[in-house]
């Protein structure tokens, strides 16, 4: 939404004939961090962070602001408290201990390498070009204004396609989409490539069109995607410097992608054009060739499974036929003994999922 507001500002100023036409959108910046201050200000504080600040009181005080009041008594709030301060202890004790380096030990590395490789995907299957799409339009013979207004429309598939990825992710899973959004995107690539060999006119238009879908086919896939499976590929005892780790690595992809992108683009630098799309269809399949043997399904599995599953070095394409018995996992505790894994269909009723839900 930031994304879209800020294009917005920026075509709304493209009439005005003075130097307040590229002023304004910077000055625009500076009337949001009072609001912004407000809001934080006024806002309740986090019951968790005051539990584990031992602030009992305040915290109790923090979750009735926070629900509604009329359907949360005191004594629901009560046991509330007493979940935050069960799962504070929880984490003090599973985090006890953990350094980045643990990130890099076992059976860590291989999720830790994989959370790392799935940002670095957002960059390396052809995701820098996309910011050129209005250059290549502009080329085809579109005014400036109408470029911009296309801008308007680039930016709005941010939200329309995280939107859309809601209901994808939850239908077809993350590794599935994933997968299909690299494979989108390396099919764009190939015939950005193909069609920058001759640019014409005619050939920038389809090209700019190209960069359209390009967005789209990344604002309802890897975009929104991988922030899910981050989420959920690190270890309990370090899913937050997994997510450190990878979000450094996505920053990096960056630095390299944004360096390359321009002077590939940029006639008196390297003057690739449209023809960059062969070096990112190159690396969009070396990307899909490693999500494909080593990103794992994680959808409809609990934390807990997740766990089983990698310590017990389950291939990625067996995750999620592959049954983990929770009952052998919490009995192995005792004797050292891993959990039972077992194929499982790839399809169950609604029945078998709550029947599920139950034994867990």
């Amino acid at each position: 939404m930031g994304i879209l507001l800020s294009s917005g500002v920026v075509r709304a100023t493209l009439d005005i004939q003075s130097k307040w036409a590229y002023k304004l959108p910077f000055a625009v910046q500076w009337v949001w961090p009072l609001p912004l201050f407000l809001v934080a200000y006024f806002a309740p504080e986090s019951p968790r962070w005051l539990v584990r600040m031992g602030r009992e009181e305040e915290a109790k005080h923090a979750i009735k602001r926070l629900t509604d009041s009329d359907m949360y008594n005191e004594q629901e709030a009560e046991g509330q408290l007493a979940l935050l301060k069960a799962t504070d202890a929880m984490e003090r004790q599973a985090h006890e201990g953990t350094s980045f380096l643990d990130c890099f030990r076992g059976v860590n590395r291989r999720r830790t390498e994989i959370a790392c490789a799935v940002f670095a995907t957002q960059y390396f299957s052809g995701g820098p070009m996309i910011g050129f799409a209005v250059l290549f339009l502009q080329k085809a013979g579109l005014s400036e204004k109408n470029a911009f207004t296309m801008n308007l429309a680039i930016t709005a598939q941010y939200s329309i396609g995280t939107i859309i990825s809601f209901f994808l992710m939850k239908r077809i899973g993350r590794r599935f989409l994933y997968l299909f959004g690299i494979g989108l995107m390396a099919v764009a690539c190939l015939i950005i490539g193909c069609l920058g060999i001759n640019e014409t006119k005619q050939t920038s238009l389809a090209i700019g069109a190209l960069l359209v879908f390009l967005n789209l086919a990344y604002n309802v896939s890897i975009g929104p995607a991988c922030y899910t499976l981050v989420a959920e590929l690190g270890s309990t005892r370090l899913r937050a410097k997994t997510v450190v780790l990878a979000r450094l690595t996505y920053n990096l992809s960056g630095l390299i992608c944004n360096t390359l992108q321009p002077r590939m683009i940029d006639a008196t630098e390297w003057g690739w054009g449209a023809k960059s799309g062969f070096f990112w269809l190159g690396t969009a399949v070396l990307m899909f060739t490693y999500c494909f043997f080593r990103l794992p399904e994680t959808r409809d599995r609990s934390f807990g499974e997740l766990d089983a599953l990698f310590e017990n070095g389950v291939p990625a394409r067996r995750f999620k036929s592959t049954n983990v018995d929770l009952f052998g996992l919490s009995r192995g505790v005792a004797d050292n003994t891993m959990p039972t894994l077992t194929h499982r269909p790839t399809s169950r009723s609604s029945d078998d999922n709550k029947s599920d839900d139950k034994k867990i």
